[in-house]
């Protein structure tokens, strides 16, 4: 069975990312191939990317998930 991200997970990482102040907003796209969500960043900063990435991944290990991000901008990701 695939592994998905529901809403609450979109809710709960959105909220994750303000809490830790990291301007960072993820969105969800579901198709009939498979989800894939993305972040859209809020400034410039050139670390807020990486730490969006560090908070997703961790808290998607966190529910036993395993993500991956697209190599060429590293802004749309996937649960493997």
């Amino acid at each position: 069975m695939a592994q998905i991200a529901n809403f609450f997970d979109v809710m709960n990482l959105n909220a994750l990312l303000t809490r830790q102040g990291i301007a960072a907003e993820v969105h969800l796209r579901d198709a009939c191939g498979r989800q894939t969500l993305w972040f859209e960043l809020q400034d410039d900063a050139t670390d807020t990317l990486a730490k969006a990435q560090n908070t997703a991944t961790t808290y998607f290990a966190s529910k036993g998930k395993v993500i991956e991000f697209d190599i060429a901008k590293g802004l749309n990701f996937w649960i493997k």
